[in-house]
C-alpha cells in the first residue's frame, strides 16, 4: 500500500471518528436536556 493510499485511509477513519464524536455529543446534550426536563425542579430543591 502506497503512502498516498495510507493517508487516504487514515483520513477516512479520522472523518468517521469525528462523525461519531459529533453524534455522541448530540446524544449527550439530548440526554442532559431530558434529565433537566424530568428532574430539573427536583435537583434545584
Amino acid at each position: 500500500m502506497s503512502d498516498e493510499e495510507l493517508k487516504d485511509r487514515i483520513n477516512k477513519i479520522a472523518l468517521e471518528i469525528e462523525k461519531l464524536e459529533i453524534s455522541a455529543k448530540q446524544k449527550e446534550v439530548y440526554i442532559m436536556n431530558k434529565i433537566d426536563e424530568e428532574f430539573g425542579s427536583q435537583i434545584s430543591e
